[in-house]
């Protein structure tokens, strides 16, 4: 919620609930020794988040179960979003040897034309580079690339997909917010991919 801030419930519909607790809590004032606040359970479902520098600088809070319950991210679900938004039936599955990275399904804009349709999850260019890389030599086609942001793409990798008549999309322009806190897949413009497998 802090990071994402109003684009917070946009983006909602893609967290899934875990069994897993929190260990730690947010700091207002971090970066003592003792940050993030530990979480201690004192029972019948009560919890605080507890400084741990001395002097302490944070006030304990007091906390619910619900308020450390962890969420992860559902990228099947994003992935079955994506497969929507091209108009094709999701086949959604990860690609084995590449991190973050899936098959959402084929997307075939009219007879006789097929693309592998891909989705990754990357933080840094260099792995971003290192996937689109693999993907042009292990795919051999055309292709199309889903990425969240265009934030670690650059000139090299969009030269490379270039090359194979592959093509890159961001999520931004797939999805739109209704007005109503959800995201809404958007009708995608057949991208002009060169091969035909």
């Amino acid at each position: 919620k802090d990071r994402f801030g109003e684009d917070f419930d946009a983006g909602r519909e893609f967290l899934r609930l875990t069994n897993r607790r929190a260990e730690a809590y947010p700091c207002p004032s971090p970066g003592g020794v003792g940050c993030p606040r530990s979480i201690v359970d004192h029972g019948k479902g009560m919890f605080a988040a507890v400084c741990g520098d001395q002097p302490k600088r944070c006030d304990k809070l007091i906390l619910t179960k619900q308020d450390i319950a962890t969420y992860e991210f559902d990228t099947r679900k994003l992935g079955t979003a994506i497969a929507v938004a091209f108009g094709i039936d999701p086949a959604f599955n990860e690609v084995t040897g590449f991190q973050q990275t899936f098959r959402v399904g084929d997307y075939h804009p009219q007879a006789g034309k097929r693309f592998p349709l891909f989705l990754t999850i990357q933080t840094d260019p260099a792995s971003l580079r290192d996937v689109a890389t693999r993907l042009c030599s292990t795919t051999r086609t055309a292709f199309i690339l889903v990425v969240p942001t265009t934030t670690f793409s650059d000139l090299a990798i969009t030269d490379l997909l270039g090359r194979q008549q592959a093509r890159i999309t961001v999520l931004a322009d797939l999805f739109e917010a209704d007005g109503g806190g959800k995201l809404e897949e958007q009708v995608v413009p057949v991208p002009m991919l060169g091969k035909v497998r």
